[in-house]
């Protein structure tokens, strides 16, 4: 190509390069001019809508949480470990919260909910405590009845989750719903013994505040209403803590954890050592040397009150110390006839007259009933009248005194003066007087006996356990003061007037098993001639029969069994209560269940026979019942419950075996008799 050819098109080709470049330039500026209008509105747009897209990340948040919430309802896949349980538990301890975006000062208007409340964890101890936090969970959380088997068993673990396991393998796709899975599950860890014996059973061993604590654990297992639990409660208190808090007859267990935290706080300040007693004769450990008797001759009369100082150390510094004069003074015990914390009755006799004694701390003198005392043929000494401070306030006059009376308590012969004066509720009553003479004195007064050295030898003096107060109705109180011979005792706490539905209170201190109400009861018997002497013992043999408090027709007497006594003393007592026989109560003839008739509730029946010894002619209910002796034919036709016809014919079978038992051991003997004589 020719060189002006070639630089022709050089330079054509320079002129559309140029050109291309500077219309690449226009368009670029073009684009940036758009680019920069764009870029504006980008901004504008992102400054005005940044709260709303702020709320866009806020809703991702939440539908993440309730993500997780949903995944926590369903069973663990299989092969989950339970250590992915444990990261989940961790993730839910973490503190909930919510975020709180604004978009010019305007709240969000999406609220994220989520679980306050963590699921437990069962590990096979305590299942009880388990179930209670699972229900209150699903009641929170509304958690559909289908569902809470699933629920429950994702936070199983250890021995309880291998349990699960084996019941849930076992079920061969059987559908067992969260009512039956919780019953199955309490059979396996709730224990072998029901709560209800456990709570019973329980007694305060060690600090007080441990048996409330123990007491709280199987309450709540036992499932019991509160005047029940009052009733166990009080039971299982030491004695002198109960004693105190009876008296005060908490309405309900506040206060009765408030009385016993005080009396417990008072006896706690009793063992200091910086405590002294009021009568260093009522501690457990006495040291009263003996001193002579100090004769009323005067208003008052002296009583040492430093009698537990040996007789070396009653004299300090050379000067002789100072009896105190007091007046005598008798208990509060003796005056109403009652048991206190620091007192003790005994039976004694003086000649062939019985005497009921009080040993009482509380009384600085002795004291013999008047009554007794003009039955006696020892002479009473006249005194210059003394006035007796009684602990109620009240104030007597003594102007006689009975010097060197003897008498015998246990086959231990004891001589001192006493006071004649009248008492209602004793007749004799021994107090510090009688005591300093027996030197170092070691008491236990909650098993109610006393050791001390007397006349050479080791005297252990035991106390009578003080009856036992029960409520009682109007017509049943009529009938024991009806008979002035027979009643010995009668000691009216309160009075009261309650309706029939209240009365009932009393079988809160009666036995139960598995709701059932626990009656035992007597067929009282006898033979006709005093002993069966023919083959047909149904033909000898009369039974004892009562009528019905409610319905109509006779029965045997029975009734509930009360915690406090064994089955053979709640049958012995319903006899005697019910149809005033009393005799030997032999083995029992069987067990049964029937359904009560006022009530409606399936009750446990029990029945001894009660070979009779002695029929009274008054007891408790004599005014209420009546009763009659049959024949076993008779008892049959009118006896309207069957289970007790059922125990009758097993007693007569069994009284007919043996009595073909002892004929035929009679026959032996005269056989072998026989033989010897031919010998």
């Amino acid at each position: 190509m020719a060189p002006d050819t070639r630089t022709t098109e050089i330079k054509r080709l320079e002129d559309s390069i140029e050109s291309a470049k500077k219309e690449a330039n226009s368009k670029y500026d073009q684009l940036f001019s758009i680019m920069k209008d764009q870029g504006q509105q980008w901004e504008h747009t992102a400054n005005t809508h940044e709260a709303q897209i702020e709320g866009v990340k806020d809703l991702l948040h939440g539908l993440t949480q309730q993500l997780e919430s949903v995944m926590q309802r369903f069973p663990s896949l299989p092969g989950e470990s339970s250590q992915s349980r444990d990261k989940h538990a961790a993730y839910q301890n973490e503190p909930a919260f919510r975020h709180n975006y604004t978009t010019e000062g305007r709240p969000s208007n999406y609220k994220v909910h989520r679980p306050k409340h963590l699921f437990p964890v069962f590990e096979g101890e305590d299942v009880h405590r388990w179930l209670y936090k699972c229900n209150q969970y699903f009641d929170i959380e509304e958690i559909d009845e289908l569902d809470k088997l699933k629920l429950a068993s994702y936070y199983l673990d250890g021995i309880a989750l291998y349990w699960h396991q084996n019941f849930m393998r076992n079920l061969n796709n059987h559908r067992v719903s969260w009512a039956e899975y919780v019953e199955a599950l309490c059979n396996r860890f709730g224990g072998q013994r029901d709560p209800m014996e456990d709570l019973i059973d329980l007694k305060q061993v060690g600090t007080l505040e441990t048996y409330i604590h123990d007491f709280d654990v199987l309450w709540n297992k036992a499932g019991i209403g509160e005047k029940q639990a009052l009733v166990i409660f009080l039971g299982g208190l030491e004695l002198e803590i109960k004693n105190t808090v009876k008296m005060f007859e908490p309405k309900d267990l506040r206060q009765a954890f408030n009385l016993a935290r005080l009396q417990a706080n008072t006896l706690l300040h009793r063992q200091q050592p910086g405590y002294i007693p009021k009568h260093s004769v009522a501690t457990t450990s006495h040291s009263l040397p003996p001193k002579p008797i100090h004769q009323p001759n005067l208003a008052t009369t002296p009583l040492s009150t430093a009698s537990n100082i040996p007789a070396d150390e009653e004299e300090i510094n050379g000067e002789e110390v100072q009896e105190e004069e007091v007046i005598p003074h008798i208990s509060l015990n003796a005056l109403e006839g009652t048991v206190g914390f620091h007192t003790m009755k005994v039976t004694g006799r003086t000649g062939k007259q019985t005497l009921h004694i009080l040993v009482d701390s509380g009384s600085t003198h002795n004291f013999l009933n008047s009554s007794i005392a003009s039955k006696l043929q020892g002479e009473l000494t006249t005194i210059t009248p003394i006035t007796v401070q009684a602990a109620n306030g009240g104030k007597m006059l003594c102007d006689s005194v009975c010097k060197g009376l003897q008498w015998k308590i246990q086959g231990v012969s004891f001589e001192a003066d006493v006071f004649i004066m009248d008492l209602n509720n004793y007749d004799m009553v021994l107090g510090i007087q009688w005591l300093s003479m027996l030197g170092d004195i070691l008491c236990n007064y909650k098993h109610l006996w006393m050791s001390f050295d007397w006349q050479g030898q080791r005297v252990l003096l035991r106390g009578e356990n003080p009856i036992k107060f029960q409520a009682i109705k109007l017509e049943q109180l009529k009938g024991l003061l009806s008979n002035q011979k027979q009643l010995a005792e009668v000691h009216l706490c309160s009075l009261r007037i309650l309706e029939e539905d209240d009365f009932t209170l009393g079988r809160h201190l009666q036995r139960y098993d598995k709701g059932r109400r626990q009656v035992v009861g007597c067929i009282p018997y006898r033979y006709k001639n005093g002993s069966s002497n023919t083959s047909e013992v149904e033909d000898e043999l009369e039974v004892l029969v009562i009528s019905s408090q409610k319905g109509k027709g006779m029965l045997f007497p029975k009734g509930g069994w009360e915690l406090d006594e064994t089955i053979k003393q709640a049958a012995s007592r319903e006899t005697y209560e019910e149809a005033g026989v009393k005799g030997n109560v032999e083995h029992q003839l069987g067990h049964w269940t029937f359904q009560s008739r006022t009530h409606g509730t399936d009750y446990d029946g029990y029945l001894f026979p009660l070979h009779v010894k002695e029929v009274l002619d008054f007891w408790p209910e004599k005014n209420n019942r009546q009763r009659k002796w049959m024949s076993v034919e008779e008892a049959r036709e009118c006896c309207q419950r069957g289970w007790m016809k059922e125990a009758l014919d097993v007693l007569v079978d069994r009284l007919a075996g043996r009595q073909q038992l002892g004929e035929e051991e009679m026959g032996s003997c005269s056989s072998s008799y026989q033989a010897k004589s031919n010998l």
